[in-house]
C-alpha cells in the first residue's frame, strides 16, 4: 500500500485488520486450505502489481494457478487478474508469460479430470455442491429429470433444510439418502456427481429468478454486520473441548495419517477464544471499504479520470468479489469463505480512500505555475 501513495499510518491500520483477525488465526489451526489459499492469492496480487521482472510475474501467475488447485473459487479471480496483467504497461512477452503461467495449472487440472472421469471440470464434487446450492428450490415441477434423480425432487409441504451444507451432510439430505454421500470410489463418485450436476442445472434453468434470489441473498450475507441465526462458527473458532465425533474427527483419517493421535486442547486456547470473540473480521468495515472502492471506481469511470491506484483497486476488488459471488452461486454462504477475501477487499478499499483523499492535493501540487515570460509580462 505504501508503494501506491498510501500513508503509513493508514496502511498500518489496514494491515492490522488482516493480521489481527481472530477468525483467520483460528482457521489456521484447522486442516483446511484457507491459510495457504489466502497466502497464494495475496502474494500473486502483490507480485503482479509490484513485480517488474519476468520471473516475478511468472511466479504471480503460478501462485494464482496454485490457488485454483486449493480452492476452485479462485478461477473467478482470473478475469480481474488477467485484465490487469494485460493492461499493465509491460513488455508483451512478460504479460503473456504471466497469463500462461496462471492458466497452466488450471488447464492441467481440467485435463486431469477429463482423463480420469471422462468429463472436463475442476472438481469431482462440483455437482454435489451445486445440488446443495439449489436444494431448497429443488421442486421438479417443470424440470426434465432423469429417472435416477427422481428421489431428489422435494415434495410439496416437505420441510426445507436450513442451509446448503445440510444438503451435503445432514442425514435428511435427499442426496445423502440416495447416494450415501461423497466417496473416494472413482466410479461411484463420478456417477453421483454427474446425476446431481444435471439435476441442479435443470433446476436452475427452470427457476432462474429463484436461483438469482438465492445467490443474491447469500452474497449480501458475506457483508452483513451480524451473524445470522444458526450460522456456524466451527471452522473459524477453537473448541472449548476436543471434538472426537464426526464430522470433525474421522477415525479412518486419523489412522491413515496420524496413528494413535488423540485430540486435546492446550493453553492458551481459552485466551485465543476470548480474543477471537472480540477481535475478528469486522464485516461492517469490510462492507464499508468495499462500497467506498466501488463508488470511487464508478466516479473515476464517469469522470474518465482515475485516482491514484485505481487500477490496483479494480484488481483487488475484482478478484475478491468475483470469488465471493461465485461461491454464493455454486456453494452457498459459509463465513470461512470470506476470510481469504478480506485482505484483498481491505487493501482495495484503503487504496480507494487514500486515492480519493490525496487526489486534490496531488493535482494542486502538479498544477503548473506561471512561466518566466508571463511573470515578466505581468510586471
Amino acid at each position: 500500500l505504501t508503494g501506491r501513495d498510501v500513508r503509513r499510518w493508514l496502511a498500518a491500520l489496514a494491515a492490522g485488520v488482516v493480521v489481527l483477525d481472530g477468525y483467520a488465526i483460528a482457521l489456521e489451526q484447522h486442516v483446511m486450505p484457507e491459510a495457504a489459499f489466502t497466502l497464494a492469492l495475496v502474494a500473486s496480487a502483490y507480485l503482479l502489481v509490484r513485480g517488474e521482472r519476468r520471473g516475478a510475474l511468472a511466479l504471480s501467475g503460478l501462485l494464482l494457478g496454485a490457488a485454483v488447485l486449493l480452492r476452485t473459487a479462485a478461477v473467478f479471480a482470473l478475469p480481474a487478474w488477467i485484465a490487469y496483467a494485460a493492461a499493465r504497461r509491460l513488455p508483451r512477452r512478460a504479460s503473456v508469460l504471466a497469463i500462461v503461467c496462471a492458466l497452466v495449472p488450471v488447464v492441467g487440472l481440467v485435463g486431469y479430470y477429463g482423463h480420469r472421469y471422462g468429463r472436463l471440470g475442476l472438481s469431482g464434487a462440483d455437482g454435489w455442491f451445486l445440488y446443495a446450492r439449489v436444494g431448497e428450490i429443488a421442486s421438479c415441477q417443470g424440470v426434465d429429470v432423469e429417472p435416477a434423480a427422481r428421489p431428489l425432487c422435494s415434495r410439496r409441504g416437505a420441510p426445507r433444510l436450513p442451509d446448503p451444507v445440510s444438503y451435503l451432510f445432514a442425514p435428511a439430505s435427499p442426496a445423502l439418502r440416495l447416494f450415501g454421500g461423497m466417496t473416494t470410489d472413482p466410479a461411484r463418485q463420478h456417477r453421483s456427481n454427474r446425476i446431481l450436476s444435471r439435476f441442479a442445472v435443470g433446476v436452475i434453468a427452470a427457476r432462474p429468478g429463484a436461483y438469482a434470489r438465492l445467490v443474491g441473498r447469500d452474497f449480501v450475507r458475506f457483508f452483513a454486520p451480524e451473524r445470522g441465526p444458526g450460522e456456524s462458527e466451527s471452522p473459524i473458532s477453537l473448541p472449548a473441548v476436543p471434538r472426537r465425533t464426526p464430522p470433525y474427527f474421522i477415525e479412518k483419517a486419523r489412522d491413515d495419517f496420524f496413528p494413535r493421535y488423540v485430540p486435546a486442547t492446550h493453553a492458551p486456547t481459552g485466551l485465543v477464544r476470548a480474543y477471537a470473540a472480540v477481535v475478528h473480521t469486522p464485516r461492517w468495515l469490510v462492507a464499508a471499504l468495499t462500497l467506498a472502492a466501488l463508488a470511487a471506481l464508478g466516479h473515476a469511470a464517469a469522470r474518465r479520470r482515475g485516482f491514484t491506484g485505481w487500477a490496483e483497486t479494480a484488481l483487488l476488488e475484482g478478484m475478491a468479489l468475483g470469488m465471493l459471488l461465485a461461491t454464493a452461486a455454486t456453494a452457498g454462504y459459509t463465513l470461512r469463505y470470506l476470510v481469504p477475501a478480506v485482505p484483498l477487499l481491505v487493501a482495495g478499499g484503503t487504496l480507494a480512500l487514500s486515492g480519493a483523499w490525496t487526489a486534490p492535493a496531488i493535482r494542486r501540487r502538479r498544477r503548473p505555475g506561471p512561466t518566466v515570460g508571463a511573470r515578466r509580462g505581468g510586471r
